[in-house]
């Protein structure tokens, strides 16, 4: 019998890994490079927007990380760079908020299409059923 891939527990894994990347990008020893959102293109390298401000031992790995997360489509890498380097609240991303320049119509859907397209880049977090 064939292995099957677990979608859900998979982006579940993802979820929870990006979340841990993100609160290791937020402690104080990267910079993160405020642009337009409009300005992140498919040719866009996320190591380059991220700065090291205190060398530590995450810093390989949060940046094979970043290479990794730079060949997802512009719209996955805009939707990373703004809920995860900046920080921006989903809700504050949905077409029908407009405090934000940039929207990503049904956010929530999107986002689950990047964290699922994430996790089958990375062979460490794909369950199997």
């Amino acid at each position: 019998m064939p292995f099957k891939i677990d979608y859900e527990k998979s982006q579940m894994n993802a979820k929870e890994y990006l979340d841990r990347l993100s609160c290791l990008i937020s402690t104080g020893c990267y910079t993160v490079q405020k642009v337009p959102v409009t300005s992140i293109t498919d040719s866009t390298n996320l190591t380059d927007l991220v700065m090291v401000r205190i060398p530590n031992k995450h810093e390989r790995s949060v940046k094979n990380d970043l290479k990794m997360l730079s060949r997802l489509s512009t719209e996955n890498k805009r939707l990373f760079y703004c809920t995860h380097l900046l920080g921006i609240k989903m809700r504050n991303l949905r077409s029908d908020c407009y405090t934000s320049d940039y929207t990503f119509g049904n956010v929530y859907d999107k986002y689950k299409n990047m964290i699922l397209n994430f996790a089958l880049m990375r062979e460490a977090l794909i369950e199997y059923r």
